[in-house]
């Protein structure tokens, strides 16, 4: 795993979200304009909403 850092932007979409659990998948766009996807522990994440994340990168082949 990498180095923690912490990331800030918007939800554009919500992949997938687990209500029972909290585990979401989201794109994200930073305030830099960067298109992220984030997977964690995001309870009641909405499309619009701007959200602060800390974690570590990695990167996937889908």
């Amino acid at each position: 795993m990498g180095e923690e850092t912490t990331i800030m932007g918007t939800v554009l979409s919500v992949v997938f979200q687990n209500e029972e659990n909290g585990y979401a998948v989201l794109r994200l766009v930073t305030d830099d304009g960067e298109l992220l996807t984030l997977v964690g522990c995001v309870p009641c994440a909405a499309p619009g909403e701007n959200l602060t994340a800390t974690g570590s990168f990695s990167s996937h082949p889908q």
